[in-house]
């Protein structure tokens, strides 16, 4: 019996929530490129049905979405996980949307149009944060148990 790809696929999941069908095509294929997995969301709705269902390594978040705007769904998704990362874009930038994205746990904030280089350094740099994060925890929570059964 064979096991199921994508349970087995050390590839980080990446998921981007972009409404324009572009740009989703032009990270889809730079981050595929770079050996990440991809998934796309085109709303924040979708991506909630999403996080539902899958987990993901990091998060790309268009800043103008329809419905629920990118900073509501990073609140939204914070809420439902303090240690899910974000990256947020935006064709909009400005320096009280950015201090806003941080101040709601955004990892960093790129603005289109954006360089690919750029792109890929923030992911990888995001997500070696998550992997020294969840690092610290397993770490913490050994030596907790170690406290507890008394070695």
């Amino acid at each position: 019996m064979s096991e199921n790809p994508a349970t087995t696929d050390p590839r980080p999941k990446i998921l981007v929530v972009e409404d324009e069908q572009i740009l989703q095509d032009v990270l889809a294929r730079l981050l595929e490129d770079a050996g990440y997995q991809t998934t796309i969301a085109g709303s924040a709705e979708d991506t909630l049905s999403l996080l539902d269902k899958e987990g993901f390594d990091l998060l790309v978040i268009d800043l103008m979405l329809p419905g629920m705007g990118g900073l509501e769904l990073l609140r939204t998704v914070k809420g439902r996980d303090p240690d899910h990362v974000a990256v947020m874009i935006t064709a909009f930038g400005s320096v009280e949307s950015a201090v806003q994205a941080m101040k709601e746990g955004a990892f960093h904030y790129l603005t289109k149009p954006f360089r690919h280089e750029e792109v890929l350094l923030t992911i990888r740099n995001a997500l070696s944060q998550r992997n020294l994060v969840s690092e610290n925890r397993a770490l913490r929570q050994a030596l907790s148990w170690r406290a507890r059964s008394g070695e």
